[in-house]
Parts: structure tokens; sequence; C-alpha cells
């Protein structure tokens, strides 16, 4: 569509205070042109204007029309059997919202969950009443919680399979080094000895990252990789080590 002059101008002086669907069927009304969603946004920023009326939705501090009236001030009888219809009563329990303590459910992860009473544990969730089922299962062969920064595992990568010698605690890091290297295990056995390995390879780890000189800025540093030079900050900073200088003999010169 090729705008005019005059329509730029029409348009500019209609918009404020418009919907978009008042500023379309007028649009349509004067030209004979539908304008698209996009259009008429296209348009808005193009000639620098904005309705007001944000987007066609109730602004800040609007009133609605119905404000302390009742419903049969506003509201024909047949409206309101229909709403009241489909209302809830007071303590009525959706079919499908309502599960009993101790049942169960399958989560997006395939990991069991089973639902128990409400246990503020991390602040940061509304919602804690469904736990893990093997997390559960551990805590009470256990005795005590699982230790916070602490997972458990099923040592065969069966998630249906609850036994006690199943389930294997690692920490998070552990777990991580384990999925990192591609340590394999299926039963206890191999699964505890992953967990050796990978707590052995993380002191390794921390033994080689001892604290050296920046090769850049000559500051001491604790590196993050084992082969690393410079410090962080040199790092972000794109410094690099200055190249050493050699030196040539007189007799190697070429005359």
């Amino acid at each position: 569509m090729t705008w005019t002059d005059e329509m730029r101008g029409q348009f500019a002086a209609y918009v404020p205070g418009h919907t978009e669907g008042e500023i379309r069927a007028h649009f349509l009304d004067a030209w004979g042109v539908g304008l698209t969603e996009s259009q008429i946004g296209n348009a808005k920023h193009a000639l620098g204007v904005r309705s007001g009326t944000h987007g066609g939705r109730f602004e800040p501090g609007h009133e609605p029309a119905n404000k302390g009236r009742t419903w049969d001030e506003f509201m024909p009888p047949e409206s309101q059997e229909r709403s009241r219809a489909t209302q809830f009563r007071r303590g009525q329990m959706p079919h499908n919202g309502h599960q009993p303590l101790g049942s169960e459910r399958v989560s997006k992860d395939g990991y069991v969950e089973v639902k128990v009473a409400a246990r503020k544990r991390d602040p940061r969730s509304a919602h804690d009443n469904w736990v893990p089922k093997h997390r559960l299962a551990w805590e009470q062969v256990n005795g005590r919680p699982v230790p916070d920064g602490s997972i458990v595992v099923f040592a065969d990568h069966d998630r249906e399979n609850f036994a006690p010698e199943n389930l294997v605690l690692m920490t998070r890091s552990e777990h991580a080094v384990v999925c990192h290297e591609h340590i394999e295990y299926h039963d206890r056995e191999t699964c505890e000895t992953a967990v050796v390995l990978a707590r052995l390879m993380h002191k390794t780890y921390a033994a080689t990252c001892h604290e050296r000189i920046c090769a850049a800025c000559g500051a001491t540093f604790r590196p993050e990789q084992p082969n690393q030079r410079r410090c962080r900050a040199c790092i972000d900073a794109g410094r690099t080590a200055p190249r050493k200088r050699t030196t040539t003999h007189r007799g190697d010169e070429q005359a």
C-alpha cells in the first residue's frame, strides 16, 4: 500500500485517544483500506504518534463501569443464571486439581514424585509439597534430609527402582565431574567407584590450580584452568603476555 500525504495527516490526527479497532474502522471508511495490526504499529512509529489507550487495554486507574453495582443493576436474569452455573461453590474442589497426600505423579523429566505435607525447605518455593520419590526414599532409610548441594542418583539408571542399595548420594560437583568425564556406572559398586574417581579428579584439578603470577600484568592470581597464564582481569580486558625478545649474535648477522 502507498501512503499519501493526506492519508498520513489524517492518520496522525485521528490516532490519539483511539484504539486499533477504531483506527482500522475509520481508515476503512475513509479510504477503503483495511490496515493490519503491523501496518498500524509501523505507521504510528513512523509518524511519531501514540493512541494512549495501552493497546485497547484499560488504562492505569481506570474505574470499571460496574464497580459497586450488583448483578441485578447491570446483568439480565438469563445472563446471571449462566454465570452462576459455571461458578465454584464455597469449599468446592476442582475435579482435576486436588490430589490427596501420598499421591504420585511423573514429572516431565521422568522422575516419580510424591505429594507430602508442605515442607518450607526452600524459601524461594511456595509449593514444595511434591518431592522426588527416590529422594524421599533415601531420607526415610538414612533418617536425615539430603544435604544441601547433594543429590541422589539411581545406580542402575532405572528411575523406578527405589531399593535402598540402588540409591547413591553424591554432591553436585561430583556429579558434574562424573557427567563431564563420562565415567560410566551400572550398579552401586561402580557408582560409588565413580564418586571416588570424581573426588580424586577434583582434588587433582584443585592442586594444579595453585596461585601463580599473571604473565600479562604480574599480579598474583588463582587460575580457573590448570594451564591458565593470565588473570581473569587481563583475559576480560584482552591483555596479552609480552613476547620474549630474542637476541642474535653478531656473527649470525648477514652482511
